[in-house]
């Protein structure tokens, strides 16, 4: 249509096309206006639904979490009742030397060391796996024991946490700038995620006194939390 050809169109045509022409333009905006409030509307429910569904899920590892931890703090106890059944107190025996290739969990480094044995009774427990497999055979989760040694580190002298090579990861330890041994030799149980060896578990780290109230060591429970640390 060009404006010659509507300028001879009959009046009624012309009024007929105009009002068309106005309705279809009106009838777009409208379309185009309730688009718009559809799309926005349905993403803020779509948002919604989505900020719903991650609280529920976070709620849910959150329960799971404290679930775990709680059984943990129950292994504990089942751990700590089971190390003093043979006697009282550790019996450090100084004349009796254990030699390790002490590794740091983190950076692989390894560095020699010698410690005395530990024992409970008549019970030895430097590089013996009978006292930690017993408390995984009556809990079901993994269990350490550690000794303090220098430069304030926590070796691993009885476990049955596996290292990546599917072995016992006697002889890895906790550095001193660790959270987990910064509690420990303050006197303080440990309670939440920490990384072991390699990976990342939910634990209960309690400290082991000697004789004169120094600590001496740790025993600590724990169970796998799931998710790879690397």
């Amino acid at each position: 249509m060009n404006i010659r050809s509507f300028r001879h169109w009959h009046i009624q045509t012309k009024l007929i096309s105009v009002t068309l022409l106005l309705v279809s333009i009106s009838l777009l905006c409208v379309v185009y206006l309730s688009m718009n409030r559809f799309g926005k509307a349905l993403r803020g429910a779509a948002e919604h639904d989505l900020q719903h569904l991650v609280k529920n899920i976070y709620s849910m590892c959150k329960i799971q979490q404290e679930t775990v931890q709680k059984k943990v703090v129950s292994d504990l106890n089942v751990a700590r009742r089971l190390l003093y059944l043979h006697g009282s107190e550790i019996n450090i025996v100084p004349e009796e030397k254990i030699q390790f290739d002490a590794i740091n969990q983190f950076t692989d480094e390894i560095s020699r060391v010698t410690v005395p044995l530990w024992k409970v009774g008549d019970f030895p427990l430097t590089k013996d796996a009978h006292f930690v497999d017993e408390v995984q055979d009556l809990v079901g989760g993994t269990c350490t024991l550690f000794q303090r040694i220098d430069g304030n580190r926590l070796l691993r002298i009885s476990t049955n946490v596996l290292s990546k090579d599917g072995k016992r990861a006697i002889g890895t330890f906790i550095p001193s700038d660790s959270p987990v041994t910064k509690a420990i030799l303050e006197g303080r149980t440990y309670r939440g995620r920490a990384y072991v060896v390699d990976d990342w578990y939910i634990t209960a780290y309690e400290p082991i006194e000697g004789k004169d109230g120094r600590v001496i060591g740790a025993i600590c429970p724990l169970s796998q939390s799931g998710d790879k640390a690397n």
